[in-house]
């Protein structure tokens, strides 16, 4: 349970990241995980994702333009982000 625990606390910093309108423009995969990097408008961000299924996350929006499916919490309602 704490491993899906960890997933989804780095999965939501990972979100809310492309939800402020950051792009993920490169993935660095080493031993203590993959640094990603994020930018904006000329900003840049680093985030460590450490839990191997944030990982396959933050690759899988890198690899199809970081437009994926979410459903809402709320009403189970499907929308997608670009």
């Amino acid at each position: 349970m704490a491993e899906h625990t960890h997933f989804q606390k780095e999965k939501g910093a990972i979100d809310a990241l492309i939800a402020d309108g950051y792009k993920i423009t490169s993935i660095s995969d080493h031993l203590n995980g993959s640094t990603v990097l994020f930018t904006k408008a000329g900003a840049t961000k680093t985030f460590l994702a450490a839990n191997a299924n944030a990982r396959k996350y933050a690759s899988t929006l890198f690899c199809k333009g970081q437009a994926w499916q979410t459903v809402t919490s709320q009403g189970g309602n499907a929308h997608e982000h670009q």
